[in-house]
C-alpha cells in the first residue's frame, strides 16, 4: 500500500506542534502586554500627575473562585469551584485633579495593601494627562506588572523553543530514514494503548520487532491489524528507531 509523503509541517502539527504553537502564541501575548505596560510605566514616570486623594470605603467581597485551569471544565469540577469562596479586596477612593475636577473610582487591590489603608485616610495616586479616571492606585504596580508579564512570556518561549527544536529534530530524522533508510517488511506484533482518547476513542501505537520502533498514536481503525505485514525504514547505522511507512509516507 502506498502512503502519501508527509511534510515537516504536517508531521510537526500532528504531534506536539500545536502545544508548541500555543506556548509561543501565549508567550507572544504576554510579551505584548509587557510592552504596553512598560510604555505606560515609562510615561507615568515621565509625565504622570501625582495627587493625594482619600480612601472612601474598604470592602471585602466573597466571590466564587475563578477558573484558571487549562482545558475543558467538567460539571463536577465547576460545582466544586463554585463552592470555594475567594475574597476580593476592593478599595474606593476620591481625589481632585489640579484643574478642580473631582474623580471617584474603585480598584481591586492586594490583601496586604488593603490592610494598610484606612477609611478617610490619604492615598497617593498617579495618572497620565487626560486620563484621571484610570489612575495607578498602587505605586509601581504598572512596572511590576510589566516585569511579571515579561517573565511569563520569556518562560513560555524558553519552554517552547527547545521543545519545538527537539520535535523538529525527531521529524527530520524520521524523514531522512524514509529517503535513505533500509526498507524491510515486518509483522505487526501488537497494538500498544497510549491511555489517550480523542472524541472518546482510544489511541494506539503499532509495535513490531524493533523494541524502539513504534508508530504515531492513531485510532485502531486507522492502523494495520496484529499479524499484518508492514513496511518500515531502518537506520543502517542502528542509531535511530525504525519508522513505519504509514507515518512518514512511501518512498
Amino acid at each position: 500500500m502506498a502512503y502519501p509523503k508527509r511534510s515537516v509541517t504536517a508531521m510537526f502539527f500532528s504531534g506536539i506542534g500545536w502545544l508548541c504553537a500555543g506556548l509561543v502564541a501565549a508567550g507572544a501575548v504576554a510579551l505584548i502586554v509587557a510592552g504596553v505596560l512598560g510604555q505606560r510605566a515609562a510615561r507615568l514616570d515621565a509625565e504622570g500627575i501625582t495627587v493625594i486623594g482619600r480612601v472612601t470605603a474598604l470592602d471585602i467581597l466573597q466571590e466564587a473562585c475563578s477558573d484558571n485551569s487549562v482545558g475543558k471544565e467538567t460539571a463536577q469540577e465547576r460545582r466544586l469551584r463554585e463552592q470555594r469562596i475567594c475574597p476580593r479586596y476592593l478599595m474606593k477612593y476620591r481625589f481632585v485633579t489640579p484643574e478642580g475636577v473631582e474623580i471617584a473610582g474603585q480598584a481591586s487591590v492586594g490583601q496586604r495593601f488593603h490592610a494598610r489603608q484606612q477609611v478617610e485616610g490619604p492615598i497617593t495616586l498617579r495618572y497620565l494627562p487626560g486620563q484621571p479616571d484610570a489612575p495607578e492606585v498602587v505605586q509601581g504596580s504598572t512596572a511590576r506588572g510589566m516585569w511579571i508579564a515579561l517573565g511569563i512570556g520569556a518562560a513560555l518561549w524558553l519552554i517552547a523553543l527547545p521543545l519545538s527544536l527537539r520535535h523538529l529534530g525527531g521529524i527530520r530524522g524520521r524523514l531522512a530514514l524514509r529517503e535513505r533508510g533500509r526498507m524491510r517488511q515486518v509483522r505487526v506484533a501488537g497494538l500498544q494503548p497510549t491511555g489517550v482518547k480523542v472524541n472518546n476513542l482510544p489511541l494506539y501505537r503499532l509495535v513490531w520487532n524493533d523494541p524502539r520502533g513504534t508508530s504515531d498514536a492513531r485510532r485502531q481503525n486507522r492502523l494495520p491489524q496484529v499479524g499484518q505485514d508492514i513496511t518500515v525504514f531502518e537506520d543502517p547505522d542502528g542509531k535511530l528507531p525504525s519508522v513505519w511507512e504509514g507515518d512518514v509516507g512511501s518512498r
